[in-house]
C-alpha cells in the first residue's frame, strides 16, 4: 500500500509540471515531454529529436521509423541485442502485441529507459537516459512519458 502512495505522490508531482507535445509529421507520433526538457533541432530527415534537461543531466530523443524486421518481436530481439553489445544491461522488459520496453544501465552508468510502438508498419520510439542519483526523481516522468507515447489520431 506504501508503495502505491510513493508512486501516486511522484505521478501527482510529474503532473503538476507543463507538459508539452511534440508532433512528428513524417511518421504521424506524439511524444508527450516535461517543459524542462529543450527540443533541439529536428533531424535533418525528419524522423525525430532530442530533448534536453541541463538541469538534471538527461536527455530524451524521440524518433520514428518502418519496421524492417520481421515482426515486433524480431525488432525487440534486434534492439535488445544491440544494447548488450554496446556494453549496456537490461534489467527490465515487457512486450505488448504493439509495444515494448526496454531498461537498464547503458555503458556510462545512467539509466536508460526505451519504449517502442507499432501501428500500421510504423514504429514510433522514445530513450530517456538520466543519472541515477534522479531515479526517484523520473520514475513517474518515464511513466507518463510512455503512457502518452501515441500515433495520431
Amino acid at each position: 500500500m506504501l508503495v502505491l502512495v510513493v508512486l501516486w505522490a511522484g505521478m501527482a508531482r510529474a503532473g503538476q509540471v507543463a507538459w508539452l507535445e511534440y508532433s512528428n509529421a513524417r511518421f504521424g507520433y506524439i511524444f508527450f515531454h516535461p517543459v524542462y526538457f529543450e527540443p533541439q533541432p529536428e533531424a535533418d530527415n525528419g524522423d525525430g529529436r532530442r530533448f534536453l534537461a541541463p538541469e538534471y543531466e538527461a536527455e530524451a530523443s524521440a524518433w520514428g521509423s518502418v519496421l524492417l524486421a520481421p515482426s515486433l518481436e524480431n525488432e525487440f530481439q534486434q534492439v535488445q541485442g544491440y544494447l548488450i553489445q554496446g556494453g549496456a544491461s537490461v534489467t527490465y522488459s515487457s512486450k505488448g502485441e504493439d509495444w515494448f520496453v526496454l531498461s537498464g544501465y547503458a555503458p556510462d552508468g545512467r539509466i536508460y529507459y526505451r519504449r517502442t510502438i507499432l501501428q500500421d508498419g510504423m514504429l514510433a520510439s522514445f530513450i530517456l537516459t538520466y543519472p541515477e542519483v534522479h531515479k526517484n526523481f523520473f520514475a513517474p516522468v518515464v511513466e507518463l512519458m510512455a503512457m502518452h507515447l501515441r500515433f495520431a489520431e
